[in-house]
């Protein structure tokens, strides 16, 4: 009796059809993922996907790494060492649990970096800290010390520490220049002030010896404490009164009463009027008070000033000196201001000609001449230059 062996029943062709078409399609494109694994690495976990669904008895061997190897001691140790070694060459569909550095270690932690956006803005505030004020090198200190602590915890993701500790070192060195600068600058600052009030002075006696030279092209003579309206009066006001008019005040001037002394009833009220010319910036005067004042000698002087007391003013004739080298105007300190409608002014010591000279400004003191111009004379210079640049006509 012949046995017929067993043969299996021939497979549908449909259903051989659909499987070697989803065989050939899975081995295209896992071939497809295959070349484009180097520019796409994770594309490496997709393939392992893809061959598990159509090839579920023959996984690719892939190793399932231990996250904490370095915890193991002693027996537990080479337990988990075995495991995976055993690991590594049994395939199987269950082990899917992996890490890409295990694929590619030698770019594990060498991801696409990017910088901490905090450690920048960190650097921005320190340095705006030394041109805006304290309280932005504090921010950059604060965002500095926290983008640290970011970058340190990101795993190697984060980058730019060096810039937060840039912005750490730069907001803290902008603190210190805030609070430091304005004791620095301070000197300076008072310097520039002092330079600006010290030319605005010499402007004011620059005005008042041109209104001078107006008042001799009127009258043919320099003005003085004696008015040219009304000569019989005698020195009832300060030339500074009679110079009104040249200076651009007239209405103030109208006001006054020439034929009565300064301190009237009436011419009183007028002193707090001081026009801005007579005002000295850099100190600190009664009202009315001025320092601004003409250079006077006795009447018995040898060696007069510009001006001698109780007579009218002089002509260009009587300045034999020259109008160049002669003082017509002299800033007074402090303590010998007066008001400035009185008719007082700076007394001529031929012995002391620095007396009551100067004082508002550090080195020196300030005189008009009779040509018009200003200039600042220093404390070291020759009391012998001093007087004969006061005198009008000792020749010398």
């Amino acid at each position: 009796m012949n046995v017929v062996p067993d043969i299996p029943d021939k497979p549908d062709r449909a259903h051989h059809a659909q499987s070697h078409y989803v065989t050939c399609k899975s081995h295209r494109q896992l071939n497809r993922n295959t070349r484009t694994s180097k520019a796409f690495p994770n594309r490496n976990i997709r393939n392992h996907f893809q061959w598990n669904r159509y090839y579920p008895h023959k996984l690719p061997e892939l190793p399932i790494l231990n996250r904490n190897p370095h915890r193991l001691t002693g027996q537990s140790a080479n337990i988990g060492a075995a495991k995976n070694e055993n690991a590594c060459t049994e395939p199987s569909s269950n082990r899917m649990s992996y890490e890409p550095s295990a694929i590619y270690p030698e770019k594990a932690g060498k991801g696409i970096r990017t910088t901490c956006g905090m450690a920048i803005a960190s650097l921005a505030f320190g340095i705006s800290s030394f041109m805006c004020f304290m309280f932005t090198g504090l921010v950059g200190v604060i965002l500095g010390v926290i983008a640290l602590s970011k970058i340190s915890g990101s795993n190697g993701r984060l980058g730019g520490k060096g810039l937060a500790v840039a912005g750490i070192v730069t907001g803290a060195m902008g603190c210190v220049w805030t609070l430091k600068a304005p004791a620095l600058m301070l000197p300076a600052i008072q310097q520039v002030r002092v330079a600006a009030r010290r030319v605005h002075v010499m402007n004011n006696v620059r005005q008042i010896t041109l209104a001078n030279l107006i008042h001799e092209s009127e009258y043919r003579r320099l003005g003085s404490n004696v008015s040219e309206k009304l000569r019989d009066a005698g020195e009832n006001l300060s030339w500074r009164v009679h110079l009104l008019p040249h200076l651009g005040e007239d209405e103030l001037y109208s006001q006054f009463r020439l034929d009565e002394p300064w301190d009237s009833a009436h011419n009183k009220l007028l002193i707090a009027n001081m026009p801005s010319v007579y005002d000295h910036p850099q100190l600190i005067l009664p009202e009315g008070h001025t320092v601004y004042q003409f250079p006077v000698s006795p009447a018995d002087s040898e060696s007069p000033a510009l001006y001698v007391e109780g007579e009218p003013g002089v002509t260009f004739a009587d300045i034999t000196d020259g109008s160049v080298n002669t003082v017509m105007v002299v800033v007074v300190s402090e303590s010998a201001a007066v008001p400035w409608t009185k008719p007082q002014d700076w007394e001529f010591d031929p012995d002391a000609p620095l007396r009551d000279l100067g004082g508002a400004f550090p080195g020196g003191f300030i005189v008009g001449m009779c040509d018009g111009s200003t200039n600042f004379l220093e404390y070291e210079t020759d009391p012998y230059t001093v007087k004969a640049i006061i005198t009008r006509s000792a020749h010398d």
